[in-house]
């Protein structure tokens, strides 16, 4: 067996995250997810870092209304410069989802500038990782336009 750790950065277009573009010096990073695969959402806590205070109250407002959100759950104050964001995302096109059908798990994610950086690490058994790698490959592709 192999230990095999991947390192994405990409945009994702219309996704929550592409929008962090319009919000100079907005980053968030993931805390925690859970996927409720069976109702089609995933629950989520995220940190929602800022420089500016104005800005970041900004974002925190229009989050629940960019792609993939279906709700918030609840927004926690825990600095002027920093939120905690829990929310349900729609789990079809959330890439940590597409990464975890293909046996891998997102272990850190941070977004910002409208780029999401997420490392994922998979377990692997004989020469199965070069198709699989492929295939992830090609499926993460479809979200880049």
């Amino acid at each position: 067996m192999k230990l095999i750790k991947l390192y994405v950065q990409m945009e994702h277009f219309n996704d929550w995250s592409y929008y962090t573009r319009d919000f100079d010096g907005v980053m968030t990073i993931m805390r925690y997810y859970y996927p409720y695969k069976e109702r089609g959402y995933s629950f989520e806590v995220i940190t929602v870092n800022g420089k500016e205070k104005d800005t970041l109250k900004s974002f925190i407002r229009r989050f629940r209304y960019l792609g993939n959100i279906i709700d918030v759950v609840s927004v926690n104050k825990l600095s002027n410069r920093q939120y905690e964001v829990i929310f349900l995302g729609d789990i079809r096109g959330m890439l940590k989802y597409i990464i975890l059908n293909y046996g891998g798990i997102v272990v850190s994610s941070h977004v910002g500038n409208g780029v999401k950086d997420f490392t994922a690490y998979f377990i692997t058994k004989g020469n199965d990782v070069d198709l699989r790698f492929n295939d992830l490959y090609n499926e993460l592709i479809k979200y880049l336009w």
